[in-house]
């Protein structure tokens, strides 16, 4: 997930560092549903943690009896400014 995530140019600039919170619906296809941040840290990092989450590969449903069921997951992202300059979107 963290390689997949691009920083927000204007947060480079201003050396901004934080997480947002992700919540979304793992259905029982295993794809990922009603994605929504339900803590952010600044808008243009939501909207990138956001898509970020929503380009996710297929999960493995959670199973009860024997049979796949939708599941809910929050999931952090972090925004951390690496030593070596990051990918900087354009």
């Amino acid at each position: 997930m963290q390689k997949r995530l691009v920083y927000p140019s204007q947060a480079v600039r201003e050396r901004a560092e934080g997480r947002v919170f992700i919540k979304f619906t793992i259905a029982i296809t295993g794809l990922i549903q009603d994605a929504e941040v339900i803590k952010g840290f600044r808008p243009d990092c939501d909207a990138t943690a956001l898509q970020a989450v929503q380009k996710l590969p297929k999960f493995r449903p959670v199973s009860r009896a024997g049979k796949p069921v939708a599941s809910s997951l929050t999931m952090p992202v972090k925004f951390t400014l690496p030593i070596t300059p990051p990918k900087i979107a354009k």
